[in-house]
């Protein structure tokens, strides 16, 4: 029923979308979830987030930067958010 509805209002330029972030194979989102205590940032494999359909990719280009830098990223995005605190 919502998908329905979300494709006929994405056909009028609008809708309501999830958004994640690939790198290096991993894709990052946010989200809610059942886990106590967890932020709502979780991984999945790029393009399959539970519970969402994959409509288009936009292409931010390339970062230089060591795994680890970037594997401390999500960890900072996810301070302070509650599960339920996202639009």
């Amino acid at each position: 029923c919502f998908n329905t509805f979300n494709h006929g209002m994405h056909c009028l330029g609008t809708g309501a979308y999830h958004a994640g972030i690939e790198v290096n194979g991993i894709e990052y989102a946010f989200g809610s979830n059942q886990q106590q205590g967890q932020s709502g940032v979780f991984i999945c494999p790029p393009k399959k987030s539970p519970g969402y359909q994959f409509r288009t990719t936009l292409d931010f280009g390339q970062i230089e930067t060591s795994r680890r830098e970037w594997i401390l990223v999500p960890v900072r995005m996810g301070t302070g958010a509650a599960p339920g605190d996202h639009d």
